[in-house]
Protein backbone atom coordinates (compact mmCIF):
# COMPACT_ATOMS: atom_id res chain seq x y z
CA UNK A 1 0.00 0.00 0.00
CA UNK A 2 1.21 3.30 -1.27
CA UNK A 3 1.56 6.48 1.62
CA UNK A 4 -0.14 9.24 -0.06
CA UNK A 5 0.74 11.26 2.80
CA UNK A 6 3.07 13.28 1.57
CA UNK A 7 5.13 16.23 3.06
CA UNK A 8 3.48 18.22 1.00
CA UNK A 9 0.17 17.20 1.01
CA UNK A 10 0.66 17.27 5.19
CA UNK A 11 1.67 21.14 4.67
CA UNK A 12 -1.72 21.32 2.53
CA UNK A 13 -3.92 20.13 5.33
CA UNK A 14 -2.06 22.55 7.59
CA UNK A 15 -3.80 25.28 5.44
CA UNK A 16 -7.00 24.18 5.53
CA UNK A 17 -9.31 26.99 7.20
CA UNK A 18 -12.29 24.34 8.09
CA UNK A 19 -13.15 20.61 8.36
CA UNK A 20 -15.12 20.60 5.18
CA UNK A 21 -11.43 21.88 3.48
CA UNK A 22 -9.92 19.18 4.95
CA UNK A 23 -12.38 16.44 3.99
CA UNK A 24 -12.43 17.78 0.17
CA UNK A 25 -8.17 17.91 0.36
CA UNK A 26 -8.53 14.13 1.59
CA UNK A 27 -11.27 13.05 -1.34
CA UNK A 28 -9.39 14.99 -4.15
CA UNK A 29 -5.99 12.86 -3.05
CA UNK A 30 -7.54 9.52 -2.64
CA UNK A 31 -7.88 9.53 0.96
CA UNK A 32 -10.96 8.08 2.65
CA UNK A 33 -11.36 10.36 5.72
CA UNK A 34 -14.64 10.50 8.08
CA UNK A 35 -15.91 13.49 8.93
CA UNK A 36 -15.07 12.47 12.76
CA UNK A 37 -11.45 11.89 11.54
CA UNK A 38 -11.33 15.18 9.91
CA UNK A 39 -12.76 17.16 13.40
CA UNK A 40 -9.64 15.23 15.18
CA UNK A 41 -7.18 16.18 12.74
CA UNK A 42 -8.27 19.69 12.20
CA UNK A 43 -7.59 20.25 15.62
CA UNK A 44 -4.32 18.48 16.01
CA UNK A 45 -3.32 20.56 13.04
CA UNK A 46 -4.92 23.62 14.13
CA UNK A 47 -3.69 23.45 17.41
CA UNK A 48 -1.78 26.29 19.16
CA UNK A 49 0.01 27.20 22.29
CA UNK A 50 2.43 25.08 24.74
CA UNK A 51 2.67 21.10 24.45
CA UNK A 52 0.77 19.14 27.26
CA UNK A 53 3.38 16.75 29.26
CA UNK A 54 1.71 14.30 27.78
CA UNK A 55 2.58 15.84 23.90
CA UNK A 56 6.01 16.78 24.69
CA UNK A 57 6.47 13.37 25.92
CA UNK A 58 4.83 11.65 22.31
CA UNK A 59 7.54 13.76 20.55
CA UNK A 60 10.31 13.06 22.57
CA UNK A 61 9.60 9.26 21.23
CA UNK A 62 7.18 8.09 24.07
CA UNK A 63 4.22 7.12 21.76
CA UNK A 64 1.27 8.90 20.89
CA UNK A 65 -1.65 8.12 23.06
CA UNK A 66 -5.22 9.36 22.69
CA UNK A 67 -7.26 8.68 25.79
CA UNK A 68 -4.66 5.61 26.71
CA UNK A 69 -5.21 4.18 23.38
CA UNK A 70 -2.07 3.61 21.06
CA UNK A 71 -2.76 5.84 17.89
CA UNK A 72 -1.98 4.25 14.99
CA UNK A 73 -1.93 4.13 11.24
CA UNK A 74 -3.41 1.45 8.61
CA UNK A 75 0.45 0.17 7.69
CA UNK A 76 2.07 0.28 11.44
CA UNK A 77 2.81 -3.36 12.89
CA UNK A 78 4.05 -4.57 15.84
CA UNK A 79 4.50 -7.88 17.35
CA UNK A 80 1.05 -8.15 19.67
CA UNK A 81 -0.79 -8.51 16.01
CA UNK A 82 -3.68 -11.26 15.59
CA UNK A 83 -5.52 -12.04 12.29
CA UNK A 84 -8.91 -9.96 12.59
CA UNK A 85 -10.65 -13.15 10.97
CA UNK A 86 -9.47 -16.15 13.13
CA UNK A 87 -7.51 -14.44 15.24
CA UNK A 88 -4.48 -16.12 15.23
CA UNK A 89 -0.42 -14.37 15.67
CA UNK A 90 1.08 -13.81 12.50
CA UNK A 91 3.65 -16.89 13.28
CA UNK A 92 0.73 -19.26 14.20
CA UNK A 93 -1.52 -18.50 10.94
CA UNK A 94 -3.49 -21.04 9.27
CA UNK A 95 -3.27 -21.42 5.81
CA UNK A 96 -7.24 -20.37 5.73
CA UNK A 97 -9.65 -19.08 8.19
CA UNK A 98 -13.48 -18.85 8.02
CA UNK A 99 -14.89 -15.21 8.39
CA UNK A 100 -18.35 -16.24 9.05
CA UNK A 101 -19.33 -17.37 5.56
CA UNK A 102 -16.42 -18.95 3.91
CA UNK A 103 -12.96 -19.91 3.83
CA UNK A 104 -10.30 -17.34 3.05
CA UNK A 105 -6.65 -17.07 2.98
CA UNK A 106 -5.86 -15.65 6.04
CA UNK A 107 -1.88 -16.15 5.40
CA UNK A 108 -1.58 -13.39 2.50
CA UNK A 109 -2.66 -10.74 5.30
CA UNK A 110 -0.27 -8.65 6.11
CA UNK A 111 0.70 -7.84 9.87
CA UNK A 112 -0.24 -4.28 9.21
CA UNK A 113 -2.83 -2.76 11.65
CA UNK A 114 -5.54 -2.60 8.92
CA UNK A 115 -5.51 -6.68 9.24
CA UNK A 116 -5.06 -6.98 13.09
CA UNK A 117 -8.26 -7.83 15.09
CA UNK A 118 -6.96 -4.91 17.61
CA UNK A 119 -7.39 -1.98 15.22
CA UNK A 120 -10.51 0.31 16.16
CA UNK A 121 -11.07 4.09 16.11
CA UNK A 122 -11.71 6.46 18.92
CA UNK A 123 -12.98 10.41 18.78
CA UNK A 124 -11.79 9.75 14.74
CA UNK A 125 -8.17 8.36 15.39
CA UNK A 126 -6.88 4.73 14.76
CA UNK A 127 -6.30 3.04 17.99
CA UNK A 128 -4.75 -0.09 18.90
CA UNK A 129 -7.32 -1.54 21.57
CA UNK A 130 -4.93 -4.59 22.27
CA UNK A 131 -5.05 -4.21 26.40
CA UNK A 132 -1.17 -5.23 25.82
CA UNK A 133 -0.56 -1.76 24.50
CA UNK A 134 -3.14 0.44 26.58
CA UNK A 135 -0.97 2.94 28.04
CA UNK A 136 -0.32 2.01 32.32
Amino acid sequence: MENKLTPELIEKARQAKSVEELIALAKENEIELSEDEAKAYFEQLNKSGELSDEELSNVAGGGCYKDDYLVVTPTYGCKEWRCWKCKAPKDELPYTCYDGTHWVACASHSSHCKDCTFYGEKSGLLICTNPLKKKK
